[in-house]
């Protein structure tokens, strides 16, 4: 599944935002994610289509989309796919950390937003899955 290339229409449903959401963040450059072709047209990636989940997730908590777009490439980065939490301050001077569940409790007084990633993770692929149907 990592060799998936979804279009604007097919991440705005994985992801249960609106197209226009989501051309809107491209439009304002807000989203380092997605290949622009030679037609124009964007594509998508696994971990493009990730890192536009956790940016829903932070954006939903009050993160400012750009702000959010690039704590969501690092989260995805430092994440690899593996069973984690991501754990965001509400400071911007502080980047956001990855940390396996277990290890998550002693940040939970410091931070705004906890983002559990599996869960996240397994809703993207079910819904990649079911596109290819």
């Amino acid at each position: 599944m990592t060799n998936v290339a979804l279009t604007v229409d097919d991440v705005a449903h994985v992801v249960g935002l609106p197209v226009s959401h989501i051309r809107s963040w491209l439009k304002r450059s807000a989203v380092g994610f997605g290949t622009r072709l030679f037609n124009r047209r964007v594509r998508f990636n696994l971990d493009e289509v990730r890192g536009l989940a956790v940016m829903r997730e932070l954006v939903r908590h009050g993160q400012a989309p750009n702000r959010a777009a690039r704590e969501a490439a690092a989260i995805v980065r430092q994440a690899g796919g593996k069973d984690a939490v991501a754990v965001c301050s509400a400071s911007p001077d502080h980047a956001p950390v990855v940390v396996p569940p277990e290890y998550v409790r002693p940040y939970l007084e410091k931070v705004r937003i906890v983002v559990p990633l599996a869960p996240l993770w397994a809703e993207v692929d079910a819904r990649i899955a079911g596109l290819r149907r």
